[in-house]
């Protein structure tokens, strides 16, 4: 309760003449036609957004999102402070928020939690069977918001390390009455000279009176990229791959190039990579009254990949063992001599091998063939009702599943053993050097085949979700409370070349390869493509 107390104070002047009142002219009336002002928000929707939510968050709507150029979701995500992305196949995967990881963060679709997974090469974790969540699944084109909360807040049901993102699809009755939207652009890669598509549609309409609204759309896009370079696979020295290189020549001291670093797999890279990805979304949404809201929303999305990886490497340098006489032809790192070597001071405290000449090397031919395709699926229902007391009742019933399959990972390796003039200089990191001596690659009878793999997997994710909750936020205080209810359900299967135990028979050639040989089945990959380096084959 609040008092105020008012004083009045007259104030007595003496009187005095008044002047006679001016003498008014009459004015003419002139009509003017409508004007209209156009002003533009004081701020814009993503920083009211911001502004209005309790803890740290940032949010892209749909303009944002299309205009990024990204075909992937994970890439528009990198517009936002604080969130990174590692790159695979040329588009981000998954992201960090703040360096914590992708497992940390859950992922929201249209307020229900969910998960999309899907494949990689093995060097950047292959098969995702954790809980880190993969937008690349997701065409950016299919939402219209994506909001990245970053810090912990009491209306979430379960916090988060890393973050939470919430990303939702249109709605039929928040567009124009008639509604229709298409987009259509083609990108092209120099490298694979190929072309390929990005077409995206949206139609919606509703009623009269705006209370029953449908909405379909659809986004596609199609991605041809060709990748060639050249890696030292990390670095490692040779006391680790015990007991080290068998010899070097002077003036090279022995101990002196086993305690520096060396790179643990040089090799040259050629992947090729087909890739599609659709997304379809439907929505029908009914308002019976002011107070009544009831939504049916349905996600479908697919992202299917061919990936073809060829590598030159070899693998001597990161294989430990003493090598006995007669000596192994795969003993490794200890049937190696030194014959060159150029050893600095990698920051004034560790030495590295940056770049040497080597005999008794092995040289490998690696080639990997994968198909790949993740579907996800989700169906959710909401509903929400604004009683007269100004409190508000919401339900939301879910379900989605993300089916990840790799039926073919097939892996051949071809191997020349005992080379000698092996060489790698990695002194410039713009261009380095490789050459691999006297073996002779291009030659199939030089060839011997060592291994074939066969690794197919699937991995299958699934929520089903069902949550109330009450809200008041017309009081001095907002409140909230609630319910929920899930269930989430991970399976995962892959197979392998067994011999019926724990071992595996990848050194046995399959029946198809059995009684063939090198020239029947292989064949010269990379010619005339720049790896950027010196001395390629």
């Amino acid at each position: 309760v609040s008092l105020r107390r008012r004083s009045e104070v007259v104030v007595t002047a003496p009187s005095v003449s008044r002047p006679p009142p001016p003498v008014t002219e009459t004015e003419e009336l002139i009509t003017v036609s409508a004007i209209s002002v156009v002003a533009r928000p004081l701020a814009e929707p993503t920083q009211d957004a911001a502004r209005d939510a309790p803890g740290q968050v940032d949010v892209l709507l749909e303009e944002q999102l299309r205009g990024a150029g990204a075909l992937g979701l994970a890439d528009a995500l990198r517009q936002i402070p604080g969130v990174a992305a590692g790159p695979e196949a040329g588009e981000a995967r998954q992201i960090a928020v703040r360096g914590v990881g992708g497992r940390f963060t859950r992922v929201r679709v249209n307020g229900m939690e969910t998960l999309a997974t899907f494949g990689a090469s093995n060097a950047i974790g292959g098969t995702n069977r954790g809980r880190a969540f993969d937008y690349n699944v997701f065409a950016a084109d299919l939402f219209k918001q994506v909001r990245l909360q970053k810090t912990a807040s009491a209306d979430l049901d379960e916090g988060s390390l890393g973050a939470t993102v919430d990303m939702r699809t249109r709605s039929p009755l928040e567009l124009p009455r008639r509604h229709a939207m298409l987009a259509a652009e083609a990108g092209y890669q120099t490298l694979s000279d190929r072309a390929r598509p990005r077409v995206s549609a949206v139609l919606s309409g509703r009623d009269g009176a705006s209370r029953l609204g449908v909405l379909v759309s659809a986004a596609y896009s199609g991605r041809s990229t060709l990748e060639a370079g050249a890696s030292a696979g990390q670095w490692e020295t040779g006391d680790a791959v015990a007991p080290g290189f068998g010899a070097a020549l002077p003036p090279l001291d022995l101990a002196a190039v086993n305690a520096a670093l060396h790179a643990r797999i040089p090799r040259l890279e050629l992947v090729e990579i087909d890739q599609q990805r659709l997304g379809l979304t439907g929505s029908l949404e009914w308002r019976p009254g002011d107070a009544t809201r009831i939504a049916l929303d349905v996600i479908y999305a697919e992202l299917r990949s061919n990936r073809r990886e060829n590598l030159l490497e070899s693998f001597t340098f990161r294989t430990p063992g003493v090598c006995g006489a007669p000596a192994d032809p795969r003993c490794g790192l200890n049937a190696v001599t030194v014959t060159q070597g150029d050893i600095f001071m990698y920051g004034g405290r560790k030495p590295v091998l940056i770049a040497g000449r080597f005999d008794g090397v092995d040289v490998r031919s690696e080639a990997r063939r994968d198909e790949l395709s993740t579907v996800f699926r989700q169906t959710t229902l909401a509903a929400s009702h604004r009683f007269r007391e100004g409190v508000e009742g919401r339900m939301l019933l879910g379900f989605s599943r993300s089916d990840f399959s790799n039926p073919v990972q097939q892996t051949l390796y071809l191997e020349q053993f005992d080379v000698d003039g092996f060489a790698y200089d990695f002194s410039d990191g713009d261009r380095p050097a490789l050459s691999f001596g006297d073996a002779a690659l291009a030659t199939p009878g030089a060839w011997t085949a060592s291994e074939f793999r066969s690794d197919p997997n699937w991995v299958d994710n699934s929520y089903r979700s069902l949550a109330m909750d009450l809200e008041d936020r017309t009081g001095p205080i907002d409140w909230r409370v609630g319910v929920l209810a899930k269930t989430y359900r991970t399976v995962g299967a892959a197979r392998m070349r067994s011999d019926g135990g724990i071992g595996n028979v990848n050194s046995v050639p399959p029946g198809g390869l059995s009684g063939l040989s090198v020239a029947d089945y292989a064949r010269l990959v990379g010619q005339g493509v720049d790896f950027g380096v010196s001395g390629a084959p």
